[in-house]
């Protein structure tokens, strides 16, 4: 089979997220509003009188700054002012960071337009020429609301609200230009018919970009676009009505790991494997999963609750984030019938290096039947297992002598590296590593965990909200560690940059970094987020030391129950991610080439229709 990278697969897809960044607060954006309509009204002043002597610079600078501040500045306020009133009072400030923006984009192009208009153009043409200009930010504004913050239809009256200002504004303080404005009903025609042509040009881009998903899935390009920047933007689920049309319902596992103080039986720890993805982005589905899982427990039961990535990729991301409730009755259930059941009061550690290429996994057998088993090819990559392939090595486990084996992905590596097929090298470097499995007899051992939420990183920094929760086990005079982290995996350097800090701070036979491959992280900062990418490496560094040493002095003698179940839930179903990333591609290799193209003969179409009305 030939081998298929993330990168290859998914280029024209990221490409898309590499548009979406922070946007500055609303005061930012109307004090660069402020200065830039002020310097534009100098450049105006200065073109418009071609004076460049000494004292006609200083009244260039006053009275030319003041006039581009009165027709550029001020309208562009009141339009995001206005625009953000609309909406519901709690929601003022935030709408208002939007719409500066936008004003300040309708600013740099109308500023830019202009300067270019009395340059390049006659004086009599002038008029028609800031009339397209202002029917391209009502283009821009339209689009903007329609797209991004899904205001439907009434984008076209808020919209037309900056352009209308601009105009008014010009038409009251025409002396910044050599030409007299038409009357009013001519200037009327003349923008609705700029700003028609543009909305023409739009409708046929959207058309365009509607065709492959409307094919493929019955659905709306224009609409998912328009739910996903409102999720971006404000955190709406609303798109989960769209992924559950395209999910189906499948039956997965869920495997649960309970630790309890073998001398008081008080519950000590939480291991929880949902056999879902947790993706696709921001709150949306089960990217949320693990905090949404942990918390609760965690809150409720007063111990740490680590919620691990199982073998599984996209095709098992679920359809609605409300489903975690159904895995958390579940857990509660199956809880409560491990606590009054026996507990295997001895463990035993294994770690087996491998002997052929990067394949290895740390495992913890539960007495003679039971086992946790997590994988890793890090250095190299380390991406999502396809659940027929983690099937298979769970069965090749149990032919090995287990009952259950609960598989898991650490997910601590990430680079441009292939995903995890059946069929690969690397995933027959696993088959065969698991012929080495040997069941041994057990040993008593000490536990000890420790939970720090990492609110202070954030999902900006790469951390979900359940945190970090690290684990150490002592056996037989030896120690290992893991430490979980709410991440969509790890940088190889920074891996190797925490490990080589962990184990100068103390003593382990073994350790490592595991994340839950959360998307939660994957919000703003585009389709990969990784640990180590934009997070203070070394606040983190020794947040991750100090809990491992409260870990340590949490050991204490424990046993275990475990247990593996299975569940119907809805997800978004076998290779539908490869069909949507093959869409995406489709549509982004449609707009390079058409949109540019309509969008640049739209202008120039209503730039003639305007200079041909009279």
């Amino acid at each position: 089979m030939k081998k298929r990278t993330e990168a290859q697969r998914d280029l024209k897809a990221v490409s898309i997220t590499k548009l979406i960044a922070p946007l500055p607060s609303y005061k930012k954006s109307i004090l660069i509003v402020v200065v830039l309509s002020f310097i534009s009204g100098f450049i105006l002043s200065v073109l418009r009188t071609k004076n460049l002597s000494l004292p006609s610079l200083g009244e260039h600078l006053l009275y030319g700054g003041a006039e581009g501040f009165l027709i550029l500045g001020l309208p562009a306020i009141i339009s995001a002012t206005f625009a953000a009133s609309l909406t519901r009072k709690e929601k003022f400030v935030e709408r208002l960071k939007h719409f500066s923006f936008l004003s300040l984009i309708s600013v740099s192009i109308v500023s830019l337009l202009y300067i270019i208009g009395l340059v390049s153009f006659s004086p009599a043409n002038l008029p028609t020429f800031v009339l397209l200009a202002n029917s391209i930010i009502f283009g821009i504004w339209f689009f903007a609301m329609f797209v991004t913050l899904s205001y439907g239809w009434k984008s076209l009256l808020i919209s037309l609200f900056q352009p209308a200002l601009n105009i008014s504004f010009l038409v009251i303080y025409n002396s910044i230009l050599l030409a007299n404005f038409q009357d009013p009903i001519t200037l009327g025609v003349k923008f609705l018919v700029s700003s028609g042509v543009l909305l023409l040009a739009l409708a046929s881009i959207f058309y365009m970009l509607n065709a492959p998903a409307q094919r493929n899935f019955g659905i709306s390009t224009m609409q998912v676009l328009a739910l996903l920047f409102a999720q971006w933007t404000y955190g709406s689920k609303s798109l989960e009505g769209i992924l559950a049309n395209m999910g189906e319902k499948v039956e997965t596992f869920y495997g649960i790991v309970v630790f309890r103080n073998s001398k008081t039986k008080k519950l000590k720890a939480l291991w929880l494997a949902p056999y879902v993805h947790f993706g696709p982005v921001g709150n949306l589905g089960g990217s949320e999963f693990p905090s949404l899982l942990s918390k609760p427990l965690s809150q409720k039961y007063g111990v740490p609750v680590s919620v691990y990535h199982a073998t599984v990729n996209h095709d098992f991301n679920p359809v609605y984030s409300s489903l975690h409730g159904k895995f958390l009755s579940a857990y509660e259930k199956e809880l409560q019938i491990l606590r009054k059941g026996d507990f295997q009061t001895d463990l035993d550690i294994s770690l087996l290096n491998s002997k052929k290429g990067s394949a290895r996994y740390f495992g913890l057998t539960f007495g003679s039947q039971d086992a946790f088993i997590a994988i890793s090819n890090a250095p190299n990559s380390t991406e999502d297992v396809e659940f027929p392939s983690g099937m298979i090595m769970m069965d090749k486990f149990k032919s090995r002598g287990l009952r259950n084996a609960m598989l898991v992905d650490m997910h601590n590596s990430k680079t441009d590296g292939s995903y995890f097929l059946a069929g690969t090298p690397e995933f027959f470097e696993f088959y065969d590593l698991i012929d080495d499995y040997k069941l041994t007899s057990g040993r008593k051992f000490n536990f000890g965990s420790f939970a720090d939420p990492l609110e202070d990183f954030g999902l900006s920094q790469g951390i979900g909200k359940m945190g970090m929760i690290v684990s150490v086990f002592e056996i037989a005079g030896k120690r290992s560690a893991t430490i979980l982290i709410d991440a969509n995996n790890v940088l190889p350097e920074f891996r190797r940059e925490i490990l080589i800090s962990v184990l100068q701070a103390y003593k382990f036979d073994f350790v490592d970094i595991l994340t839950t491959d959360t998307h939660s992280v994957n919000a703003i900062s585009g389709i990969h987020n990784p640990l180590g990418k934009y997070c203070d490496h070394k606040a983190l560094i020794a947040r991750i030391k100090a809990s491992v040493g409260s870990a340590i002095e949490d050991l204490e003698p424990t046993e275990t129950a475990m247990s593996i179940k299975r569940l119907e839930i809805e997800v978004l179903g076998a290779r539908r991610s490869p069909e949507v990333i093959s869409t995406i591609n489709s549509i982004v290799s449609i707009a390079k080439i058409f949109a540019p193209s309509i969008l640049i003969l739209s202008i120039l179409l209503a730039f003639i229709l305007s200079l041909a009305i009279k």
